[in-house]
């Protein structure tokens, strides 16, 4: 039998597992595995996980942390910057991973109540207009410093996660983004969230791409997961993770092979832990992160 949709009722999606059980059950053959992800509707008071893994093929071999923000509201990037609770920051970095591809150790950061976007005029609830943003995303933006001892920040480049695969459900699982930077090597602009916000990200930033409003970072990529918290734990065992989904490469930059290529990770060149000192440890790294990205009063960092 066909999968349900995203609308179904619950006794349809109890009738269909119930069907695949009883077919893996009839043969010796295993049953294909199941799509959690249209279980449950993501609800404000559960919310959803957000965690950034790695990233690879970095254009600056530096030092990077990440700004992890919801779009929308987009408040991090709008003329007069906000950081409110829809933007937190990463520094966590394995120190053992490599500069160009680093690892964050960072725990997963879990979205929810006040910090998901409410229909403008409309008081949050439980449910209620999480699935009247069918576009929400997840803006992950990689900033790096190149001489730690200055705090000077770079650009790394900025990616964007859908975070529904139907409206109200979330797509939970591990996905490869491309990194892109604007024409003049900044930040996403609000104009630009906000076509995400109606269109949709992958969309947006194929035809933006096609417009040259956006460059991709050549072969330059972001490792997150995302988790509706109704399956909190669920990937807590060692080697739980599912391999990373890296179909948004080809959606957004096209079929190529050559470009798909592109994006597999290099081989390492320099580890982190070679840019710390007794004066610049990882936590005085950080500290500068946080006041450079005006996360000062959220200290000590992730």
């Amino acid at each position: 039998a066909s999968m349900p949709d995203a609308g179904s009722a619950p006794a349809d999606l109890v009738k269909w597992a119930e069907g695949l059980l009883d077919a893996a059950l009839a043969k010796d053959s295993p049953a294909p595995p199941l799509n959690l992800n249209f279980g449950l509707r993501l609800t404000r008071s559960r919310g959803f996980s957000l965690r950034v893994l790695g990233a690879h093929n970095l254009p600056n071999a530096a030092l990077t942390a990440a700004i992890v923000s919801l779009a929308p509201p987009g408040s991090y990037y709008r003329a007069a910057r906000t950081v409110d609770a829809s933007a937190q920051l990463v520094t966590a970095l394995s120190p053992e991973s490599d500069l160009r591809a680093p690892e964050w150790t960072a725990r997963a950061h879990v979205f929810k109540g006040a910090a998901l976007p409410a229909q403008e005029g409309a008081a949050p609830g439980p449910l209620d207009d999480l699935a009247r943003t069918p576009h929400l995303a997840v803006v992950i933006d990689l900033r790096c410093m190149p001489r730690p001892a200055s705090g000077k920040l770079a650009h790394q480049g900025w990616a964007v996660l859908p975070v529904f695969g139907a409206p109200g459900y979330v797509a939970s699982g591990v996905f490869r983004l491309p990194l892109f930077t604007a024409p003049t090597g900044g930040e996403p602009s609000p104009s630009l969230l906000e076509q995400c916000a109606t269109d949709g990200a992958l969309l947006v930033l194929s035809r933006a791409r096609n417009e040259r409003r956006v460059r991709p970072v050549d072969g330059a990529s972001v490792d997150v997961a995302i988790l509706d918290e109704a399956r909190a734990g669920e990937w807590d065992a060692p080697d739980a993770l599912p391999a990373a989904d890296t179909a948004a490469i080809a959606a957004i930059l096209g079929g190529d092979r050559r470009t798909v290529d592109k994006y597999k990770p290099r081989r390492p060149l320099k580890q982190v832990k070679t840019q710390y000192t007794a004066q610049l440890t990882a936590q005085a790294i950080n500290a500068k992160f946080a006041e450079g990205l005006g996360f000062s009063d959220r200290l000590p960092p992730r």
